[in-house]
């Protein structure tokens, strides 16, 4: 049975339609993962409707999902994890300028990238789907974000205080 925290996530991405929409998703979603570089972007899920969505994110920013190493792993008594690689400095560098950000200037993105309520929240969602769990209210309140670093924690903090 699926946590509250992956069908939270589920209904967020079964939100994110337009493409408009999808490159802001897409923007908080890279800005969050860990491993981010120059020469690669990694990241993994076990939110199948994430797994689902991204190559879609992807091509609404215009690369081509054939570009990703993906990768399939069932877990004995876990849930299953998507993992995606999007290797090469001309291909991170494509997707980093279509969507406005860099991989050694998140916080600065994170500040500047989002110009109106609508893609900040989107930015927010997917910043969540990626590094973010939430326990379900009915039994106890509790969001926890495991973000990059301490400094793109306080921008965060800064644009959701917005």
């Amino acid at each position: 049975m699926a946590s509250f925290s992956n069908q939270t996530k589920t209904e967020i991405c079964g939100a994110v339609k337009s493409q408009e929409d999808r490159r802001a998703f897409l923007t908080g979603v890279l800005l969050a993962v860990h491993r981010f570089s120059a020469d690669e972007i990694a990241l993994q899920t076990e939110c199948e409707a994430f797994a689902v969505l991204f190559p879609k994110l992807l091509k609404a920013a215009g690369t081509d999902p054939a570009l990703l190493d993906t990768e399939y792993r069932q877990r004995s008594g876990k849930l299953p994890l998507w993992c995606y690689t999007l290797s090469g400095r001309s291909r991170v560098k494509a997707l980093c300028e279509a969507l406005g950000i860099s991989h050694n200037r998140r916080t600065d993105a994170l500040r500047t990238v989002a110009q109106n309520s609508r893609q900040q929240m989107l930015l927010s969602a997917g910043v969540f789907v990626m590094c973010g769990s939430i326990t379900d209210p009915e039994r106890d309140y509790h969001l926890e974000l495991a973000l990059p670093d301490a400094l793109f924690g306080v921008a965060f903090q800064e644009m959701l205080a917005q």
